[in-house]
């Protein structure tokens, strides 16, 4: 009799092994992640291009643009830190007060799909140069495991009084895309065919003349190797 209540319930037993081992291991991750120093984990801003995009949100219209990444399929990217590659033009109004960051999963057709990390930062928490390269951390950090992903930066214009508002545009790279990365993607709210994620060349023309398809920025931050799978062996009743 106890052996056949014993035979009945493999498949809790092991449910049940694998919560109480798998719970420590991603433990142990955060732990490793929090001591190490940031690398580079994109890096798309060493060479650039004359190009640039419109990115802004203004009062009247709102432009966006997004470049993809994937992260590798044995790490995690604990990511902290982005620098992002533009110019500011433009010489009347107050300017940009704040940025909008966001992060998306692929769609699998190559475009941003499912927001899965948004974050308004007020001018005290970013830096720009004089050109117009913002840096600023992610509080909180954002964890990626392997996938496939997209990158967002918006500055938020307060005012534009004319044609000639101070704004931000976001430069082109020249950087070789790494593999299985898609064009960048733009929308603007003016754009007929463009007011949704769409192909910021190709689909968009912004700019028809450009030169290189994808956008500069660099992500920083803590890669953690992925703990092997926990294989157990199949009990037969």
């Amino acid at each position: 009799m106890i052996a056949r209540k014993i035979g009945r319930w493999p498949s809790v037993t092991m449910l049940l092994i694998c919560l109480v081992l798998v719970k420590p291991t991603l433990a142990l991750s955060q732990s490793a992640a929090s001591s190490n120093p940031s690398d580079d984990l994109v890096n798309q801003a060493s060479t650039v291009a004359a190009y640039t995009i419109d990115a802004s949100l203004l009062p009247s219209v709102s432009s966006q643009a997004a470049d993809d990444f994937v992260v590798p399929s044995n790490v995690f990217w604990h990511i902290n830190h982005a620098s992002v590659v533009g110019n500011n033009v433009g010489t009347t109004g107050p300017g940009i007060d704040r940025i909008l960051v966001q992060f998306y999963t692929d769609s699998g057709a190559g475009l941003p799909s499912k927001l899965i990390y948004s974050q308004i930062i007020a001018s005290s928490g970013y830096s720009i140069t004089s050109i117009g390269t913002y840096n600023f951390n992610l509080n909180p950090q954002l964890v990626l495991g392997p996938g496939h992903y997209w990158f967002s930066m918006q500055p938020h214009v307060i005012s534009c009084p004319d044609n000639s508002c101070r704004q931000w545009l976001w430069i082109e790279s020249l950087e070789s895309p790494g593999p299985n990365q898609a064009e960048s993607a733009w929308q603007g709210s003016w754009v007929s065919d463009c007011k949704t994620w769409q192909l910021r060349v190709t689909v968009c023309g912004r700019p028809s003349t450009s030169t290189g398809k994808d956008l500069a920025f660099q992500l920083q931050g803590v890669t953690v190797p992925v703990v092997a799978q926990i294989n157990l062996p199949l009990i037969s009743r």
